[in-house]
């Protein structure tokens, strides 16, 4: 809020003065006298009084503090132009070779504009995927259309491969810019290691993860997960919820081999969705996304146990927060 003018703060110590220092007589005597002014507070009454008995004056005092310089401008331009030569840089790194403080750079980076940028990690898309994903969200919404609860009829399903490479710690990964600069990491390293697991979901529970070695093929994938886990939880179903089951996949090549799709044609007769293009927006995304992050804040991830030990434990918890 504005100030009070000068002549108005000099009647507000005049008030206070003449009912022998009563802040509330005083503001009540300036009210009467001064009905058409803005009323002072109690606050604002106080601190005009104490100016006037330590200063003699009841204007504010000059603002402390450094005024900007052309050495505070100096030390913006430095903090600047060390942003502008590694867009990655960190805030210790600017700290140790400009010689300025942390909460220094924090303010010169805010003051013009500059953001901390935090990457992001995506699956590479053919322009063929496009049309895919279009055709699936129509479809899928033409089915809630039809029935608002259709996606808790659905087993989701998807593989995942977790290595060395896949695990990228995002959060200490920045990139200084005015605007989204939409930044994208790739990196490998020499020596690698690789777990791939497969994982279902239906409704809030979680089937997996199915651990294998190497590339997964058509008859691992009919043997391994077709005729193994997800007989096994259709088996526990009720006949009625296994009539509403639908089983959904990606375009992957074991998925659209010809005896896989004979063979889900007999499982889910009329009920399983795929086709030859990845329709890659399903609740596993999501879920891998987490099972990867948590990965990533692991120090012990030594040996391909430890990390299949890891993927099961977050799935496991991931599932009991649900």
């Amino acid at each position: 809020m504005a100030e009070h003018p000068l002549h108005e703060l000099v009647d507000v110590v005049l008030c206070h003065s003449r009912v022998d220092g009563n802040v509330h007589a005083a503001c009540r005597l300036y009210r009467e006298r001064f009905p058409g002014r803005r009323q002072p507070t109690r606050k604002t009454l106080r601190r005009a009084v104490a100016r006037f008995l330590e200063t003699g004056n009841v204007v504010h005092r000059p603002r402390q503090g450094r005024p900007r310089t052309v050495a505070i401008e100096e030390l913006a331009v430095m903090v600047l132009a060390a942003v502008a030569a590694n867009l990655h840089t960190s805030i210790r790194t600017i700290e140790k070779d400009v010689g300025v403080s942390r909460s220094s750079v924090h303010r010169i980076l805010h003051e013009h504009k500059f953001h901390p940028f935090h990457m992001h990690c995506h699956q590479a898309l053919e322009e063929r995927d496009f049309q895919a994903h279009m055709d699936f969200c129509n479809w899928l919404l033409c089915r809630l259309d039809d029935d608002p609860d259709f996606t808790t009829n659905i087993l989701w399903s998807d593989e995942a491969q977790f290595s060395r490479n896949g695990i990228v710690n995002r959060h200490n990964a920045h990139y200084w810019a005015e605007n989204n600069p939409r930044w994208l990491h790739q990196t490998t390293f020499q020596v690698n290691w690789r777990v791939n697991a497969w994982c279902g979901i239906y409704n809030t529970q979680i089937l997996g993860p199915v651990f294998y070695n190497g590339t997964l093929n058509a008859q691992q994938y009919t043997n391994m997960i077709l005729n193994g886990i997800v007989l096994e939880f259709t088996d526990d179903l009720l006949l009625a919820a296994y009539r509403n089951l639908w089983y959904q996949q990606d375009g992957a090549p074991p998925h659209y081999a010809r005896t896989t799709r004979q063979h889900l044609d007999m499982m889910f007769p009329g009920h399983w969705i795929g086709q030859a293009g990845p329709p890659d927006l399903t609740p596993l995304d999501f879920f891998y996304g987490v099972i990867s992050r948590k990965l990533c804040m692991q120090q012990n991830l030594l040996h391909l146990m430890t990390c299949k030990e890891g993927s099961e434990k977050h799935a496991i918890t991931f599932h009991y927060k649900q």
